[in-house]
């Protein structure tokens, strides 16, 4: 809970896969990612078994145990990912709000014109995008919405050492 605002455990899902996904594309592009089905990890622990590479000759196969812990560090990373964007996404939008600081339509626009621009250089890079990365282009809305203000509501907040009295 961020002030009034609750995070749902469908928004704390959705943000987890999109934090997954991205993980997994830094590590294997293209990659496959596997469900994370917290606390028990039976269905990752089988989407491991079944499409991870054989250990090479001599080696062990993982166990089952060393499988789930990898689940859950996976889940951990994931969850460490998503519930501060989603916090910080709310506090953000409860100081817009509390400061009357309005994001139009048109700037969303303009700054995601920026971002793709800046960062899906290939002609279609933005289409293929959500497919890679979990996230809609809804999600990408919200992320800009979310962030075109930012600076404005940063520098209305005093700095911690601006709080503190003279010793």
């Amino acid at each position: 809970k961020v002030a009034d605002v609750t995070i749902s455990k469908a928004a704390f899902d959705h943000w987890l896969v999109v934090a997954q996904k991205s993980q997994v594309a830094a590590t294997t592009p293209g990659g496959a990612s596997p469900p994370l089905d917290s606390p028990d990890f039976k269905a990752c622990v089988a989407f491991h078994q079944k499409n991870d590479p054989k250990p090479p000759k001599g080696s062990p196969n993982p166990t089952p145990a060393s499988l789930k812990t990898a689940c859950a560090t996976a889940y951990g990373a994931a969850r460490d990912e998503a519930m501060p964007f989603l916090i910080t996404a709310d506090w953000l939008q409860g100081e817009a709000a509390d400061q009357d600081i309005k994001v139009t339509d048109a700037q969303v626009a303009k700054q995601l014109k920026t971002i793709e621009d800046q960062m899906f250089k290939a002609p279609g890079a933005l289409q293929a995008f959500p497919a890679q990365s979990g996230e809609t282009h809804a999600d990408l809305l919200y992320r800009v919405r979310t962030e075109t203000p930012r600076p404005k509501r940063v520098e209305h907040i005093p700095s911690p050492q601006a709080q503190r009295t003279p010793a």
